[in-house]
């Protein structure tokens, strides 16, 4: 008997709506929850005491708020790590890591890295 495991190493969902991980019938697709690197877009970070009207307007645009990953931390338990790419450029670097490192859930201290070294040398 053989037996296939299937593991994907890193899926990219590409630039859309938190959705994606919740699935059409709030589902989350298992295989996108077992992989070594989860590279996601958080292109809205702001926390300014509304995340409700944050998360409508990123989703208005087609677009992650970082809280949406946050708020649902559980849903990437067995995730390995998770890269946090596309932040707007309305953010400085400094910004970027500030909301990100103090927010983030226990859960996801030790899997969650953010992509600024682009903006860092060109922006």
């Amino acid at each position: 008997m053989i037996l296939q495991i299937r593991v994907f190493v890193s899926p990219l969902p590409g630039d859309t709506t938190f959705e994606v991980f919740t699935g059409e019938k709030g589902q989350p697709p298992d295989d996108l929850f077992r992989v070594k690197l989860l590279i996601v877009e958080a292109t809205y970070l702001n926390n300014n005491g509304n995340s409700g009207e944050n998360i409508r307007q990123a989703r208005q645009w087609g677009h992650i708020h970082l809280s949406e990953i946050f708020d649902n931390a559980h849903l990437f338990k067995d995730v390995e790590n998770i890269l946090l790419i596309h932040m707007s450029d309305k953010y400085s670097v400094r910004y970027i890591n500030e909301q990100v490192y103090s927010c983030v859930p226990e859960i996801l201290k030790d899997k969650v890295h953010v992509a600024t070294l682009a903006k860092d040398r060109y922006m």
